[in-house]
């Protein structure tokens, strides 16, 4: 797999292309990735990214078969958001994609079948209105290359989305009043056809969604006050319903999520306490699906909060180097154990040798 062209690495997925290491959670920050020390009990930065700040963190990130995908990003001000970088865990190198259609940000991305489809979202701004993007884009992983797609798409922001047998299913996030809300549908890629299904227990926007034995579980965001979500729903696809599968462990006063993400078996979310507009207490815990409860862990790093999380193998060397060059006082690496990722930026047409 090794010789194969960069761009159709991704669509290799076979035992001997796999890094032999456990997955890591990661959060994909502003200007560089964190990686989730479970072992050190602590948050890592791993190596530098491409990207420029853009708070509040309006692009997306997926993982295909270990690449990491950055979409909708921009590397200055003069640029749209329509961007895009792939990411190997194994050579620690950016590689510059083709970039979106139309600029979008506050969209949700899914993988199906070598395609990455992008929905929702919005372009900018039309006087004091959002203007959303109702179309659906698809990316192929093969040929770097995006299409239209559909035109049947949700007019929403910040909303998630996970495949689930071959379909995308999707919701919650703001819709065009900007309201938050807890519609849910189901997106059928050969027929192109969007369909309403049974609503989630909660409006929530800013949240994850992921698939953990049959199930899809909706995890953390807003609801329609502002305040953070301190429930886990977990939706039964063959009976169209929803139940709490958990809730956070509770708050001082308010709580707000600013990480979340599923790692193995084990769901991760980090929120702060606030009384009186100040924060008084910070906290990470992992949900245990086998034992079903709640346990301590690391506080996500401060520049990795509200910031996209996926799950990435990485070599054990890299880790391993990550762990000998920070000390007993420091949390965080400024480069990347293997090279400086800052000058790394190919793009695939560069790399097509």
């Amino acid at each position: 797999c090794y010789y194969s062209l960069p761009k159709r690495q991704p669509l290799l997925n076979t035992i001997q292309c796999r890094i032999r290491n456990e997955p890591v959670l990661v959060a994909v920050g502003e200007t560089e990735l964190f990686t989730l020390n479970a072992k050190c009990e602590r948050w890592d930065s791993i190596c530098q990214a491409p990207l420029e700040e853009n708070y509040p963190y309006p692009f997306a990130a997926i993982t295909v078969n270990n690449y990491l995908y950055v979409l909708g990003t921009r590397r200055s001000t003069s640029e749209e958001y329509k961007s895009c970088y792939r990411f190997s865990p194994r050579t620690f190198e950016w590689t510059k994609l083709q970039t979106l259609l139309h600029d979008r940000s506050r969209f949700s991305a899914t993988y199906i079948d070598k395609y990455i489809y992008i929905m929702g979202g919005f372009e900018g701004f039309k006087r004091t209105t959002r203007v959303y993007v109702n179309t659906i884009e698809r990316y192929s992983v093969e040929n770097d290359q995006w299409e239209s797609f559909s035109s049947d798409g949700p007019q929403l922001s910040s909303l998630a989305s996970c495949a689930f047998d071959n379909m995308i299913y999707l919701g919650g996030g703001k819709n065009g009043q900007w309201s938050k809300i807890a519609d849910f549908y189901c997106f059928d890629i050969n027929q192109k056809k969007l369909e309403h299904r049974a609503s989630m227990l909660s409006a929530r926007t800013t949240h994850n969604m992921t698939v953990v034995d049959q199930k899809i579980l909706a995890i953390g965001g807003f609801d329609d006050d502002g305040n953070g979500m301190l429930s886990i729903e977990s939706y039964d696809v063959k009976n169209d319903q929803w139940t709490i599968l958990t809730n956070i462990p509770g708050a001082v006063s308010k709580t707000w999520p600013q990480s979340s993400g599923a790692v193995g078996r084990r769901i991760y979310i980090s929120v702060f306490h606030t009384s009186n507009s100040f924060i008084v207490m910070q906290e990470g815990y992992y949900y245990n699906l086998d034992e079903q409860k709640w346990i301590k862990a690391p506080v996500v790093h401060e520049r990795a909060r509200y910031c996209p999380t996926v799950q990435l193998r990485f070599p054990k060397s890299a880790l391993n180097s990550t762990n000998a060059i920070i000390t007993n006082n420091s949390t965080t690496v400024y480069a990347s154990p293997l090279v400086d990722n800052a000058t790394v930026v190919a793009t695939v047409a560069d790399m097509n040798y």
